[in-house]
């Protein structure tokens, strides 16, 4: 694996914050009239080149430590390519700076529908989840259960949730969490885990990978339910992850697309390993039994079970 050095400091901007909710939040923000079509495709057929952000576990970071490093590192084994990183921070100009200057070929996960690429096929589903400890009493079910009025809830500034929280009469119960942290002394998924173990809070809003693996590293025993949709626009909890090429690579898009399919169950195991549950792909949003017999392993593990119990799934099998 050869690391690149981050891209010039004039070509990105600030360093913020990383986190799913981060991502999403300003991915869904860019304006699709800035990407333009590619017509030749200009993948680099002797390197596996991958955009990716060099603080942000459990995603990714320069140290390879990330899950999105270790997909990286398998499709690269599997191409037979070096592995080769370029490193930029998560902004709105992301991919401008990255994909659309042709430093490298892929970006590794990304919301289905983003229109800044041309989406992969999904390989998980991520939902935004709250969780509180196991050992606290709370037996809430829903964000809207009474018992949220006289608790703290924390949750992170600009993302999903504090849709809910303003639905349900709560924002006077929120504790925020700041996206941007010049110094990236702290991950916010860490720092929101450790306040949860500390109680601190009594419950955190989170998306399920960072909740999955930082209640893991932290060691908080914890339930993790799902969270509902919010009625107003924008309020969306769950996402379908893919991965991202230029627009106009189609013939790239399809090789991705048949990585994913030959590496699924290595994917989900992974995934599991970082304690990140391996959703159902449609439906609720609930561990994908399915994925055991696959990789031959529980890929539901503790905390997925902790979700399929909260959100009451059945083994029937999908339509």
């Amino acid at each position: 694996m050869r690391l690149l050095p981050t891209l010039p400091e004039t070509w990105s901007s600030p360093r913020l914050a990383a986190g799913a909710g981060l991502s999403l939040a300003l991915l869904l923000t860019v304006a699709p009239a800035a990407f333009a079509t590619e017509s030749i495709e200009a993948v680099d057929p002797d390197h596996f080149r991958v955009c990716a952000e060099p603080n942000n576990l459990p995603y990714s970071n320069d140290k390879g430590e990330g899950f999105q490093n270790k997909i990286a590192e398998l499709f690269a084994k599997d191409l037979g390519r070096p592995l080769v990183y370029i490193w930029h921070p998560m902004s709105a100009s992301f991919f401008i700076d990255t994909l659309d200057q042709k430093a490298c070929d892929i970006a590794m996960g990304v919301p289905a529908g983003l229109q800044a690429v041309l989406n992969t096929n999904p390989y998980y589903r991520m939902t935004y989840v709250m969780a509180y400890r196991k050992d606290s009493g709370i037996k809430a079910k829903s964000i809207s259960d009474p018992i949220m009025k006289k608790l703290t809830i924390g949750t992170v500034a600009g993302t999903p949730p504090n849709f809910l929280l303003a639905e349900n009469d709560l924002l006077l119960n929120m504790r925020g969490y700041n996206l941007i942290n010049a110094a990236q002394k702290m991950n916010v998924g860490k720092q929101m885990a450790e306040d949860l173990r500390d109680k601190v809070i009594d419950v955190a809003l989170m998306s399920g990978p960072l909740a999955g693996y930082w209640l893991k590293q932290e060691k908080v025993d914890a339930v993790m339910i799902p969270l509902e949709n919010a009625k107003r626009r924008g309020g969306r909890m769950d996402y379908l992850i893919t991965m991202g090429v230029r627009h106009g690579e189609d013939d790239w898009k399809h090789l991705i697309n048949d990585l994913i399919k030959r590496n699924q169950p290595e994917i989900n195991k992974i995934l599991t390993s970082y304690g990140i549950p391996v959703l159902r792909m449609v439906g609720p949003p609930v561990p994908l039994k399915a994925a055991a017999a696959e990789s031959g392993s529980d890929t539901t593990g503790a905390v997925g079970r902790s979700m399929q119990k909260s959100a009451g799934s059945t083994d029937a099998p999908e339509k």
